[in-house]
């Protein structure tokens, strides 16, 4: 469960930056909106994968006592 949550989060991740990445660039040295919100939207994804695995070693560690 942990690694499909894991490899799901990695693929949304990079198709999120690919997309990005593949915007035009207006203006050198500015960084794109697109790569701005694909890097929250990973970082979102992140932090839910995060807390979600947090839960799952708390539920772990809860059965094994």
């Amino acid at each position: 469960m942990k690694l499909k949550l894991l490899t799901a989060a990695t693929v949304v991740a990079a198709i999120l930056l690919v997309g990005a990445c593949s915007q035009k660039e207006s203006e050198e040295g500015v960084i794109p909106e697109g790569y701005k919100s694909a890097v929250e939207k990973a970082k979102g994804v992140e932090g839910t994968l995060q807390d979600t695995m947090q839960m799952h070693r708390e539920e772990i560690d809860e059965s094994e006592r």
